[in-house]
């Protein structure tokens, strides 16, 4: 739950201090892939498994695709 909570307050902090321009969704886009990119892979792989469909929309294919194949990953240890 903490590291929901750190990607909360990731993208409210790039909202409030991203100038208001037209590309919003290109500065939501930037702010959410640097966050990753400060991760650890295991918290990385923890924060895309338990993201919200709102933040893994605003990822490019590629990440969307790392966050399914860990959920897949996770299914499968459930299984086992």
């Amino acid at each position: 739950m903490h590291l929901i909570s750190q990607q909360n307050n990731a993208q409210n902090r790039a909202r409030n201090e991203a100038p208001n321009t037209g590309n919003v969704v290109v500065d939501q886009q930037n702010e959410n892939l640097a966050f990753l990119a400060s991760l650890d892979m295991q918290t990385r792989a923890q924060v895309l498994i338990e993201a919200a469909p709102e933040f893994l929309n605003s990822l490019p294919p590629s990440i969307r695709q790392e966050a399914e194949n860990y959920r897949h990953q996770q299914i499968n240890r459930i299984i086992e």
